[in-house]
């Protein structure tokens, strides 16, 4: 997690996780050129999908679920390939933000499997990825689909598991995790 009172170093890769609310916050704070944008169906047509200017997007629209169920949209495996393409094409240079509606299950699970496309990337990462903020609840659907596609070992279902769970409250704000 980034200490703000120090300089940034934007060389080094790292992903930026951030509610919707606090989009306009980490990009003002942070140097970004690779966005992906996570809402559902019903917050796209509330809210619509903000403006990155000229960075790199991918926008995915699904819900927080588990399992599609009336209006609400699970993950598939489609997106959730679509969000691997997007983060190998990342490659780590620089900064990665990632945003849902709140910041806490959709978005810490894709900032996960970002980390996970990342050849240097070990399970102590991912697990300070899964506990960057207290309040992270990595979608599980999300992680067993990229289980499925990239056949890590551990899974990140595993590593999930595994992580200790903060009891700490933490500021509802961006968060910047450094991947080296």
């Amino acid at each position: 997690m980034t200490d703000l009172s120090r300089p940034i170093d934007n060389t080094k890769p790292a992903i930026v996780v951030s509610a919707y609310q606090h989009l306009r916050d980490a990009l003002s704070q942070f140097e970004v050129r690779h966005c992906v944008s996570i809402l559902g169906r019903s917050e796209v047509a509330q809210r619509g999908w903000p403006d990155f200017e000229n960075r790199a997007l991918l926008g995915l629209e699904f819900d927080d679920v588990q399992y599609s169920s009336g209006d609400f949209q699970a993950p598939s495996a489609e997106q959730i390939g679509a969000l691997i393409r997007f983060a190998r094409d990342w490659g780590g240079r620089g900064n990665l933000l990632i945003h849902c509606r709140a910041g806490t299950a959709r978005s810490p699970a894709a900032a996960m499997i970002a980390a996970a496309t990342l050849p240097q990337t070990d399970a102590e990462v991912l697990s300070r990825v899964a506990q960057a903020k207290s309040y992270f609840r990595p979608n599980t659907r999300m992680l067993e689909l990229a289980d499925t596609i990239l056949q890590r070992k551990p899974s990140l279902i595993e590593i999930l598991r595994s992580t200790y769970q903060p009891d700490w409250l933490d500021s509802w704000a961006p968060v910047r995790v450094p991947l080296a």
